[in-house]
C-alpha cells in the first residue's frame, strides 16, 4: 500500500475524531449548563471533567491536523444543535 494512501486515511480519521468529539462536547456543554440550572452540583462536575477531557484531546487532534478544525467546527454546530433540538427543556 502507498504511503500516501495511509496518510490520506489518517487525515479522515482524524477529521472523523474531532468532529465526533465536538458534537459530544458540545452535548455535553448543553448538559453541564443545564445541571448548572438545577444546581445538581455531582452531575455538573461530571460533565465539567469530560468537557476538560473531550476538549484537550481535541486540541492535540487540530494541532497534529490543522485541517480538523474545520471538522471540529461542524461537530460543534452538529452537537448544539442536537442537544437543543432532542434534550430535556430547562424548567
Amino acid at each position: 500500500m502507498d504511503w500516501h494512501v495511509l496518510q490520506n486515511y489518517g487525515l479522515i480519521a482524524n477529521m472523523v475524531i474531532a468532529f465526533t468529539c465536538t458534537a459530544v462536547l458540545d452535548w455535553a456543554w448543553a448538559k453541564y449548563t443545564h445541571a448548572l440550572v438545577e444546581r445538581r452540583a455531582i452531575i455538573a462536575a461530571s460533565w465539567a471533567t469530560m468537557i476538560y477531557l473531550l476538549g484537550g484531546a481535541v486540541v492535540l487532534l487540530y494541532v497534529a491536523t490543522p485541517w480538523a478544525l474545520l471538522s471540529a467546527a461542524a461537530g460543534g454546530f452538529a452537537g448544539t444543535y442536537l442537544a437543543l433540538k432532542f434534550g430535556k427543556p430547562a424548567p
